[in-house]
């Protein structure tokens, strides 16, 4: 009988471990607190995550959402879900994206709901922009995104919810050796919402 209750209570506290363990590093996933991050703006990339240093909750997260991260040498990918006033990004919202994108061989911005999801967008429209597809003034950036047509660059996106914006810069020299240098990143201005 002392075996049984003795089994029992073992029994019980390993799988109160492992749910509570499981718990906790679900919590950690969902924190997005990562030490190795670049900031500029709103916009946020982890220069680390496609390299062996990587965090391991940065990599377990990566994993999570089935992300396929570019390595160091391939460049880098930056994302925001907030506005330049820090606004949630809605796909019931038109917006503005102007600036100047760093440079880099080649980049493409991609809209995902707030779960790293692609939006599903209509067979006629483009989900992704290139910096090939752009229609450029001065080297300066103004890409129209939203459910409404705007002239020239424009992003289409239909439905409701949150989006993220996730800009892929390849074979970019932001990050060296020597640390990252200076550079500046397109802001996002909210027109309207439907």
């Amino acid at each position: 009988m002392k075996t049984i209750s003795s089994l029992f209570f073992i029994t019980l506290f390993a799988a109160l471990g492992l749910g509570l363990g499981g718990w906790s590093a679900l919590q950690a996933l969902e924190q997005q607190i990562f030490v190795e991050r670049i900031q500029r703006g709103v916009w946020v990339a982890y220069p680390d995550l496609g390299s062996a240093n990587a965090d391991p909750y940065l990599q377990a997260r990566a994993a999570q959402r089935g992300l396929l991260p570019l390595g160091p040498a391939e460049g880098l990918v930056f994302s925001t879900s907030v506005d330049s006033d820090n606004q949630p990004l809605l796909r019931q919202c038109n917006y503005t994206l102007f600036g100047e994108v760093p440079i880099a061989r080649l980049w493409t911005l991609t809209a995902t709901d707030v779960d790293d999801r692609p939006i599903d967008l209509s067979s006629a429209a483009q989900n992704t922009f290139h910096s090939y597809s752009i229609v450029y003034e001065d080297d300066f950036l103004e890409l129209n995104i939203g459910p409404t047509a705007a002239p020239l660059n424009w992003y289409t996106m239909n439905g409701t919810g949150g989006v993220s914006l996730i800009l892929r810069l390849y074979d970019t020299p932001i990050t060296s050796t020597t640390g990252v240098s200076a550079f500046s990143m397109p802001r996002i201005k909210r027109r309207n919402c439907l």
